[in-house]
């Protein structure tokens, strides 16, 4: 009976922790964005340079989101519920391995919108943690802008009504 007992407390630690899951606890960079054209835009601009938007998970239920040129905003999450508040939004939330992913409906303009986090690798966290300036951020931006305007004007030299013939 006692062996029983000690298989069948055994059995019932092992699935409990199994269920407890991994933590979500680090320092995650947005890697994609969909809903928003000006955040899926920015995200490609500053992810381009490694400039990274980040998610800070602690382990008391609390994150925070940092995004560049942007304020910081914190919130709360629900790890049984899987669900997150910021700014009186709520969002669902799946996390698998080192990936978060984050999908809710914007309560002012009622647009739907999905972000994913990757756990950044130390050599990234070192990166983020050294913080980027405002000034940094205007430097990359104009950089961005003027690779832009570069490769419009090699796309637009030369193609003045080329390969178009006037109708008579």
């Amino acid at each position: 009976m006692k062996k029983l007992l000690a298989v069948v407390l055994t059995l019932i630690m092992v699935l409990s922790l199994t269920a407890c899951g991994a933590s979500m606890e680090g320092t995650y960079k947005l890697t994609d964005a969909t809903g928003n054209e000006g955040i899926k835009e920015y995200l490609d601009m500053f992810g381009k340079k490694n400039m990274y938007s980040a998610l800070i998970v602690d382990k008391d239920n609390k994150f925070t989101m940092k995004m560049l040129g942007m304020d910081e905003q914190s919130g709360t999450y629900d790890s049984k519920e899987k669900k997150m508040k910021i700014a009186g939004d709520e969002a669902t939330y799946t996390f698998e391995k080192d990936t978060i992913t984050i999908k809710g409906k914007d309560k002012d303009q009622g647009n739907e919108y999905s972000f994913t986090f990757k756990k950044m690798t130390d050599e990234e966290k070192k990166a983020f943690g050294t913080g980027y300036s405002q000034d940094k951020i205007n430097e990359v931006i104009m950089e961005i802008a003027k690779e832009r305007l570069s490769a419009q004007g090699s796309d637009d030299e030369g193609s003045d009504d080329e390969g178009y013939e006037d109708e008579e």
